[in-house]
Protein backbone atom coordinates (compact mmCIF):
# COMPACT_ATOMS: atom_id res chain seq x y z
CA UNK A 1 0.00 0.00 0.00
CA UNK A 2 1.31 3.61 -1.23
CA UNK A 3 2.21 5.76 2.09
CA UNK A 4 0.14 8.83 2.35
CA UNK A 5 2.61 11.34 1.65
CA UNK A 6 0.08 14.29 2.58
CA UNK A 7 1.15 17.16 5.02
CA UNK A 8 -2.28 17.53 7.23
CA UNK A 9 -3.28 20.95 7.75
CA UNK A 10 -2.52 21.23 11.17
CA UNK A 11 0.75 20.78 10.30
CA UNK A 12 0.98 23.37 8.03
CA UNK A 13 -0.53 25.29 10.16
CA UNK A 14 1.79 24.81 12.98
CA UNK A 15 5.15 25.50 10.75
CA UNK A 16 3.62 29.13 9.89
CA UNK A 17 3.12 30.16 13.25
CA UNK A 18 6.20 28.63 13.68
CA UNK A 19 8.26 30.55 11.54
CA UNK A 20 6.25 33.86 12.44
CA UNK A 21 7.32 33.15 16.08
CA UNK A 22 10.79 32.86 14.83
CA UNK A 23 10.76 35.87 12.86
CA UNK A 24 9.60 37.78 16.43
CA UNK A 25 12.61 36.24 18.48
CA UNK A 26 15.19 36.65 15.98
CA UNK A 27 13.78 40.60 15.92
CA UNK A 28 13.97 40.85 19.74
CA UNK A 29 17.24 39.45 20.15
CA UNK A 30 19.16 40.69 16.99
CA UNK A 31 22.75 42.50 17.42
CA UNK A 32 23.23 46.15 17.38
CA UNK A 33 24.45 47.92 14.53
CA UNK A 34 26.49 51.01 15.13
CA UNK A 35 24.13 54.23 14.37
CA UNK A 36 25.34 56.62 11.52
CA UNK A 37 25.52 60.28 12.12
CA UNK A 38 23.36 62.23 10.41
CA UNK A 39 24.68 64.01 7.42
CA UNK A 40 24.88 67.52 6.02
CA UNK A 41 24.26 66.64 2.69
CA UNK A 42 20.27 66.03 2.04
CA UNK A 43 19.14 64.95 -1.59
CA UNK A 44 16.61 66.49 -3.09
CA UNK A 45 14.34 64.23 -5.56
CA UNK A 46 11.53 64.46 -7.98
CA UNK A 47 9.68 61.55 -9.82
CA UNK A 48 7.06 61.65 -12.84
CA UNK A 49 5.27 58.34 -12.65
CA UNK A 50 2.34 57.08 -14.39
CA UNK A 51 -0.72 55.94 -12.64
CA UNK A 52 -3.12 53.18 -13.06
CA UNK A 53 -4.95 54.95 -15.32
CA UNK A 54 -2.29 55.35 -17.85
CA UNK A 55 -2.26 59.17 -16.05
CA UNK A 56 0.99 61.40 -15.32
CA UNK A 57 1.96 61.92 -11.29
CA UNK A 58 4.14 63.89 -10.27
CA UNK A 59 6.27 63.76 -6.87
CA UNK A 60 8.37 66.54 -6.14
CA UNK A 61 10.29 67.77 -2.99
CA UNK A 62 12.63 69.93 -2.20
CA UNK A 63 14.80 72.29 -4.24
CA UNK A 64 13.61 70.60 -7.14
CA UNK A 65 9.97 71.75 -8.57
CA UNK A 66 8.66 70.06 -11.50
CA UNK A 67 5.74 71.29 -13.85
CA UNK A 68 4.44 69.39 -16.55
CA UNK A 69 4.47 71.89 -19.92
CA UNK A 70 2.62 69.15 -22.94
CA UNK A 71 2.25 66.03 -22.97
CA UNK A 72 1.17 62.83 -25.70
CA UNK A 73 3.53 64.26 -28.72
CA UNK A 74 4.44 62.30 -31.37
CA UNK A 75 7.98 62.60 -32.47
CA UNK A 76 7.02 65.36 -35.21
CA UNK A 77 5.25 67.30 -32.94
CA UNK A 78 7.34 67.01 -29.86
CA UNK A 79 10.05 68.28 -32.23
CA UNK A 80 8.19 71.18 -33.46
CA UNK A 81 7.30 72.19 -29.55
CA UNK A 82 11.43 71.91 -28.77
CA UNK A 83 11.68 74.15 -31.78
CA UNK A 84 9.45 76.92 -30.94
CA UNK A 85 10.14 76.72 -27.04
CA UNK A 86 13.75 75.96 -27.06
CA UNK A 87 15.46 74.83 -24.04
CA UNK A 88 14.46 76.98 -20.80
CA UNK A 89 16.35 79.96 -19.38
CA UNK A 90 15.72 79.78 -16.10
CA UNK A 91 15.68 76.07 -15.15
CA UNK A 92 15.81 72.95 -17.27
CA UNK A 93 13.53 70.84 -19.89
CA UNK A 94 12.82 67.50 -19.03
CA UNK A 95 11.24 64.94 -21.54
CA UNK A 96 10.44 61.72 -21.42
CA UNK A 97 9.26 59.82 -24.44
CA UNK A 98 7.54 56.22 -23.48
CA UNK A 99 6.65 53.66 -26.09
CA UNK A 100 2.81 52.72 -26.32
CA UNK A 101 1.89 50.04 -28.79
CA UNK A 102 5.62 50.71 -30.43
CA UNK A 103 4.83 54.31 -31.37
CA UNK A 104 6.89 56.76 -28.74
CA UNK A 105 4.92 59.55 -27.53
CA UNK A 106 5.97 61.92 -24.93
CA UNK A 107 6.17 64.56 -22.67
CA UNK A 108 7.99 67.40 -21.95
CA UNK A 109 8.34 68.85 -18.01
CA UNK A 110 10.20 72.13 -16.17
CA UNK A 111 12.22 71.78 -13.61
CA UNK A 112 13.10 74.89 -11.61
CA UNK A 113 16.45 74.36 -10.37
CA UNK A 114 20.06 76.03 -11.79
CA UNK A 115 22.71 72.97 -10.31
CA UNK A 116 23.97 70.38 -12.06
CA UNK A 117 21.04 67.20 -12.40
CA UNK A 118 21.29 63.61 -11.82
CA UNK A 119 18.63 61.13 -13.83
CA UNK A 120 17.91 57.21 -13.51
CA UNK A 121 15.12 54.96 -14.72
CA UNK A 122 14.85 51.10 -15.39
CA UNK A 123 17.56 50.52 -13.17
CA UNK A 124 19.85 52.00 -16.05
CA UNK A 125 22.79 54.06 -14.84
CA UNK A 126 22.88 57.02 -12.95
CA UNK A 127 22.97 59.55 -15.99
CA UNK A 128 25.12 63.40 -15.31
CA UNK A 129 23.62 66.57 -16.65
CA UNK A 130 25.52 69.90 -16.46
CA UNK A 131 23.22 73.43 -16.09
CA UNK A 132 24.95 74.48 -19.38
CA UNK A 133 22.63 71.31 -21.49
CA UNK A 134 19.75 72.97 -20.01
CA UNK A 135 17.51 69.46 -21.10
CA UNK A 136 17.03 66.27 -19.93
CA UNK A 137 15.83 63.36 -22.65
CA UNK A 138 14.95 59.96 -20.94
CA UNK A 139 14.32 57.01 -23.22
CA UNK A 140 11.61 55.20 -20.68
CA UNK A 141 11.65 51.40 -21.38
CA UNK A 142 8.00 50.51 -20.84
CA UNK A 143 5.29 53.17 -20.14
CA UNK A 144 4.55 52.75 -16.39
CA UNK A 145 8.83 52.82 -15.88
CA UNK A 146 9.56 55.61 -12.86
CA UNK A 147 11.82 58.89 -13.84
CA UNK A 148 13.89 60.15 -11.44
CA UNK A 149 15.47 63.43 -11.03
CA UNK A 150 18.16 64.04 -8.02
CA UNK A 151 20.38 66.51 -7.16
CA UNK A 152 22.97 64.92 -5.73
CA UNK A 153 24.31 61.42 -6.96
CA UNK A 154 25.30 60.91 -3.21
CA UNK A 155 23.25 58.24 -1.00
CA UNK A 156 23.88 59.74 2.38
CA UNK A 157 22.68 57.47 5.41
CA UNK A 158 20.51 59.28 8.30
CA UNK A 159 20.35 56.54 9.93
CA UNK A 160 21.38 52.76 9.71
CA UNK A 161 20.58 50.37 12.78
CA UNK A 162 19.04 46.75 13.20
CA UNK A 163 15.63 46.38 14.36
CA UNK A 164 15.26 46.04 17.76
CA UNK A 165 11.39 45.53 18.47
CA UNK A 166 9.58 42.32 19.12
CA UNK A 167 6.24 41.50 21.07
CA UNK A 168 8.38 39.64 23.70
CA UNK A 169 10.42 42.66 24.78
CA UNK A 170 7.13 44.64 25.02
CA UNK A 171 8.95 47.36 22.51
CA UNK A 172 6.86 47.28 19.77
CA UNK A 173 7.21 49.70 17.39
CA UNK A 174 9.89 52.25 15.81
CA UNK A 175 9.80 55.36 14.25
CA UNK A 176 12.26 55.25 11.23
CA UNK A 177 12.34 58.99 10.78
CA UNK A 178 13.69 59.50 14.84
CA UNK A 179 14.93 56.18 15.50
CA UNK A 180 12.49 56.52 18.43
CA UNK A 181 10.86 52.93 20.08
CA UNK A 182 7.73 52.48 22.00
CA UNK A 183 5.42 50.19 22.68
CA UNK A 184 2.30 51.83 20.86
CA UNK A 185 1.93 52.55 17.08
CA UNK A 186 1.38 55.98 17.51
CA UNK A 187 3.91 58.05 15.10
CA UNK A 188 5.44 54.48 14.24
CA UNK A 189 6.63 53.13 10.95
CA UNK A 190 6.85 49.77 11.38
CA UNK A 191 5.04 47.09 13.93
CA UNK A 192 6.50 44.02 15.02
CA UNK A 193 3.70 41.11 15.83
CA UNK A 194 3.19 38.10 14.36
CA UNK A 195 6.13 39.21 11.42
CA UNK A 196 6.63 43.32 10.76
CA UNK A 197 4.04 45.45 9.88
CA UNK A 198 4.16 48.90 8.50
CA UNK A 199 1.87 51.77 10.06
CA UNK A 200 1.00 55.24 9.37
CA UNK A 201 1.58 55.05 5.73
CA UNK A 202 4.99 53.67 5.66
CA UNK A 203 4.83 51.88 2.45
CA UNK A 204 7.53 48.43 1.45
CA UNK A 205 8.21 47.40 -2.65
CA UNK A 206 10.31 43.87 -2.48
CA UNK A 207 13.42 43.89 -4.35
CA UNK A 208 16.03 41.73 -5.65
CA UNK A 209 19.10 42.26 -3.12
CA UNK A 210 20.12 44.96 -0.71
CA UNK A 211 18.17 48.40 -2.69
CA UNK A 212 20.49 51.41 -3.27
CA UNK A 213 18.43 54.59 -3.29
CA UNK A 214 18.14 55.47 -6.93
CA UNK A 215 16.68 51.73 -6.94
CA UNK A 216 13.73 52.67 -4.44
CA UNK A 217 13.47 56.21 -5.83
CA UNK A 218 12.43 54.24 -9.49
CA UNK A 219 10.52 51.58 -8.30
CA UNK A 220 7.04 51.96 -9.97
CA UNK A 221 3.33 53.24 -7.58
CA UNK A 222 2.26 49.96 -8.17
CA UNK A 223 5.01 47.70 -6.24
CA UNK A 224 5.04 49.55 -3.62
CA UNK A 225 2.04 47.94 -0.41
CA UNK A 226 1.80 48.43 3.22
CA UNK A 227 1.51 44.68 3.47
CA UNK A 228 4.77 42.28 4.03
CA UNK A 229 3.81 38.84 4.07
CA UNK A 230 3.72 37.53 7.97
CA UNK A 231 4.53 33.88 6.32
CA UNK A 232 7.18 34.64 3.97
CA UNK A 233 8.71 38.01 5.01
CA UNK A 234 12.40 37.41 4.80
CA UNK A 235 14.20 39.37 1.60
CA UNK A 236 15.01 42.81 0.86
CA UNK A 237 12.50 45.63 0.69
CA UNK A 238 12.42 49.86 -0.51
CA UNK A 239 10.58 51.89 2.09
CA UNK A 240 9.30 55.16 2.32
CA UNK A 241 8.81 56.02 5.95
CA UNK A 242 5.24 58.18 7.22
CA UNK A 243 7.26 61.60 6.86
CA UNK A 244 8.55 60.57 3.25
CA UNK A 245 12.31 59.73 3.41
CA UNK A 246 13.64 56.36 1.53
CA UNK A 247 15.27 53.13 3.11
CA UNK A 248 15.72 50.02 2.82
CA UNK A 249 14.85 47.15 5.00
CA UNK A 250 16.31 43.77 5.35
CA UNK A 251 14.32 40.85 7.01
CA UNK A 252 16.55 37.79 7.58
CA UNK A 253 16.34 34.57 9.33
CA UNK A 254 19.52 35.63 12.07
CA UNK A 255 18.85 39.51 12.23
CA UNK A 256 16.97 42.58 10.45
CA UNK A 257 18.34 46.25 9.52
CA UNK A 258 17.07 49.03 7.93
CA UNK A 259 18.83 52.14 6.59
CA UNK A 260 17.25 55.61 5.90
CA UNK A 261 18.45 57.46 3.53
CA UNK A 262 18.59 61.75 4.25
CA UNK A 263 16.39 62.59 1.32
CA UNK A 264 13.53 65.66 1.70
CA UNK A 265 10.19 64.14 2.11
CA UNK A 266 8.87 62.85 -1.30
CA UNK A 267 5.58 60.53 -0.44
CA UNK A 268 4.94 57.85 -2.92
Amino acid sequence: MRADTRVPAQFRRWTATAGAITLVLVLTACATVAKVAVTEVVVSLTRVMTDKAGGTVIRQSGRLRMARLAGDLAEAALAAYLAQEGSRQDGWTLVVTRRAGGAPRSEVFSIAADTKLYARTDGQTLQTFDPGKRMIVIEARTTDSTVAVLDSPEEPVRSKDSLKIGAVRGITDIDLDTGRTSGEHKGSDLHAGWGISPRNGTVVARTKGRPTLSDCATVSPGAWTDQITATAPYGDYCLITSEGRFGALHIGATGTDFTIWQTVAATP
